[in-house]
């Protein structure tokens, strides 16, 4: 059976409408919009752009970026592509990384306003390293290892009008601590949807107090 290429499709009416019908809903799409597409091939949360975003639900992506500036400053459980994203819209990131390998990558590629530190899992060397920071900070990112001891941790160096943002906020295993932030008085909002690289969905959640620097 002879196969026909898509040279000598396009070169037939019927068949060069399908190919640009094809292509104006690819380049319209979300899904080409947002980058996920390039995302999956490089297997890297990236926009389309090729330039890192944070591996998050996309909504909650674009609903953080207008409202961040270069005043507010970062604290982050984990680290990577959010960590250079974050940098780049705010005035200063401290991420705390537990993996030595992803450690020696990070601080080759890090900006000047940014600091990652290393933190052993033993003992409470992880969730405590925010405690080894004089000051508090606008924003606090739970995505990393020990997220509960993490939320706990972290409301004691949140500003009063700080912000918590915590990923994969669906799991079942964090309930417990998705708990003590409410009982402290925190509203949530939760933006669920698809993410970089991966074909789920997902669900990441801002924790927030009625005056808070979002102006939520």
């Amino acid at each position: 059976m002879k196969v026909t290429t898509k040279a000598k499709l396009a070169k037939l009416p019927k068949a060069n409408f399908v190919w640009s019908a094809v292509n104006l809903f690819y380049k319209n799409s979300f899904l080409y919009k947002s980058g996920w597409y390039k995302s999956v091939w490089r297997g890297s949360s990236i926009d389309k752009n090729g330039l890192p975003i944070p591996w998050i639900v996309y909504t909650c992506i674009y609903f953080l970026e207008p409202r961040l500036n270069k005043r507010m400053t970062v604290f982050e459980w984990g680290s990577g592509n959010s960590t250079l994203w974050w940098a780049k819209r705010t005035n200063r990131v401290v991420a705390v990384e537990h993996n030595q390998t992803w450690f020696k990558k990070m601080k080759k590629v890090i900006p000047p306003n940014v600091t990652v530190r290393k933190a052993l899992l033993q003992g409470t060397e992880y969730e405590s390293a925010i405690l080894s920071e004089k000051s508090k900070f606008d924003i606090i990112i739970i995505d990393g290892r020990r997220r509960i001891k993490c939320a706990k941790t972290a409301v004691q160096r949140l500003k009063a009008n700080g912000i918590i943002l915590w990923d994969n906020s669906e799991r079942d295993r964090y309930s417990e601590g998705i708990k003590f932030l409410q009982e402290d008085g925190f509203k949530k909002l939760d933006f669920i949807g698809p993410i970089p690289i991966s074909h789920r969905t997902g669900q990441t959640t801002i924790f927030y107090k009625t005056k808070n620097i979002l102006n939520i």
